[in-house]
């Protein structure tokens, strides 16, 4: 209950079409100066926290999701082991990985990273004779994170929301079950475009 206050009201909506809190991005001047097609890009495979299980086909799964993205984009880029180190003029690499925040919730909408989601399970906004219910407070969430490097600098970082990691339920308050995140292609393609735009906006 200390996360969260209810209120018993007429719900007025329960898209998660929103976007809210989005990331403070950096972004250097001399990567917007860049050209996309001439410049290599290389990207490594997605990391994440160790309190955030993957197997390594889902690592796969979603460093390709990226890749693609960025190569229907126009970017010169290839792929990059995890632990491969290579710099260089006109090299940057793409570090992507999967994080764990926090979401600000109100009036049944947790907002994060740009993008946002009703944080009840659907039989939660109702309670028994009282109406509908409605949170405020915080959720932990999930984001991807995005930084790009070449050599020690680093040149672009920025986050894109993804989903929460578990929803409010009236009975129990709270699930969470950590093997079922980054289920949704949808909305880690919708955490891409956030965490990209900056970028797909100002390089050339």
């Amino acid at each position: 209950m200390k996360y969260f206050t209810i209120f018993f009201l007429i719900i007025l909506s329960m898209c998660g079409c929103v976007d809210k809190h989005p990331y403070k991005y950096s972004i250097s001047e001399e990567i917007t100066k860049t050209n996309k097609e001439i410049s290599n890009w290389k990207i490594q495979e997605i990391k994440n926290g160790t309190d955030l299980p993957m197997s390594p086909e889902k690592k796969s799964e979603l460093t390709d999701q990226i890749y693609n993205y960025l190569k229907t984009n126009g970017f010169n880029i290839s792929k990059l082991g995890q632990n491969a180190q290579k710099n260089g003029d006109n090299i940057f690499i793409i570090k992507p990985k999967i994080i764990q925040t926090m979401a600000q919730i109100s009036q049944n909408m947790a907002g994060w990273h740009g993008t946002s989601e009703d944080p009840l399970n659907f039989w939660s906004h109702f309670s028994g004779g009282s109406g509908m219910q409605f949170v405020n407070g915080t959720a932990e969430a999930l984001s991807l994170y995005i930084e790009i490097y070449s050599g020690d600098k680093k040149y672009y970082e920025n986050a894109g929301g993804i989903e929460l990691v578990g929803k409010f339920n009236k009975y129990s308050f709270r699930t969470t079950n950590k093997l079922e995140l980054v289920e949704d292609n949808k909305k880690f393609q919708k955490a891409i475009d956030i965490a990209f735009k900056p970028l797909i906006d100002t390089v050339r």
